[in-house]
């Protein structure tokens, strides 16, 4: 940062900003400032730094970029308070009844996959009605975040991306709890990349879902053991990588493509390691049109529907 604002003293329009500079005053102003703020002051310093050095000395603006980047994807934020987690777990799964025959779902795929669209059809031909289920979405969870909406940027900083991934799975952890106890149906729309996680999850969830059986509660001996499916959905890594750069231009929600290509070749390899531990696994290649590897559309009704 030093070396940036030796470069700006050295620019004609600096001149200006000398004139009233109070750096005891400066200094309390920002430290009040939010540690976003100051990123994109920097990023935009350096943007006009660049313009005014010779081409030769550019890589150095871009180090310090990278330097400045790394900062913030390095920054602590502090957890919102357990009323607000709360809240948010409610409202995700307050909607949806509970049944005798409760079943979740995890979704499996790499950014660009079409996750999202796979679910989509799939309420809309029937087989997982619309109001049947939780819907889980890791990343919708990102939007109750301070550091998610205090960034401006369009795109979102890869830094905030990363900063609010914890805590947004915490979240929909804690969803996922709540309705494999309350015996709600589910959908948990994630990568499922990590193939160790996903399983201690459905095992909590298996458990979670039997804890009726010790309350007492009326009819318990109906109730059946949560049933859980993955749904695999696979693509190219060309068709991966376009899909997501369509999606940053819209939602402002950036993907690095390092991590679209390990997704890529490591998702369906995850699912695949899970299979043995779950009722129902599908595998849809989305190309363009649905392609079903293995299970179909009648498997997934049937398993949503079964009493």
């Amino acid at each position: 940062l030093q070396l940036a604002m030796g470069w700006a003293r050295r620019l004609p329009w600096s001149g200006a900003r000398r004139k009233s500079h109070d750096p005891a005053a400066e200094g309390v102003a920002a430290s009040g400032r939010h540690k976003d703020a100051l990123l994109k002051e920097v990023r935009s310093l350096a943007s006009k730094v660049r313009q005014a050095l010779p081409e030769a000395e550019q890589h150095m603006v871009t180090q310090l970029m990278l330097s400045a980047e790394t900062l913030g994807s390095m920054a602590q934020d502090s957890f919102l308070p357990e009323w607000r987690h709360a809240e948010i777990v409610e409202r995700l799964t307050s909607a949806v009844g509970n049944t005798f025959a409760p079943w979740g779902i995890w979704m499996a795929g790499g950014p660009g996959a079409g996750k999202g669209h796979v679910l989509s059809h799939l309420v809309r031909a029937g087989c997982l009605p619309a109001g049947s289920f939780a819907h889980l979405d890791v990343d919708a969870q990102r939007a109750h975040l301070p550091a998610w909406s205090g960034d401006t940027n369009e795109p979102k900083l890869i830094s905030t991306v990363e900063r609010t991934q914890s805590e947004a799975g915490y979240i929909s952890d804690l969803a996922m709890s709540r309705a494999a106890r309350q015996r709600i149906p589910f959908v948990v729309d994630g990568t499922l990349r990590d193939a160790a996680h996903t399983v201690r999850s459905i095992a909590r969830a298996r458990f979670m879902s039997e804890q009726w059986k010790d309350t007492g509660a009326e009819g318990h001996r109906f109730m059946r053991p949560l049933r859980v499916a993955v749904i695999l959905v696979d693509a190219s890594l060309e068709v991966c990588l376009a899909r997501v750069a369509r999606r940053a231009a819209v939602t402002g929600r950036p993907v690095q493509d390092d991590f679209v290509r390990r997704c890529n070749a490591g998702c369906a390899k995850s699912a695949y390691a899970v299979k043995d531990s779950v009722d129902l696994f599908v595998h849809i290649l989305n190309n363009g049109e649905f392609t079903f590897v293995e299970g179909g559309l009648r498997d997934i009704q049937m398993f949503a529907m079964s009493a």
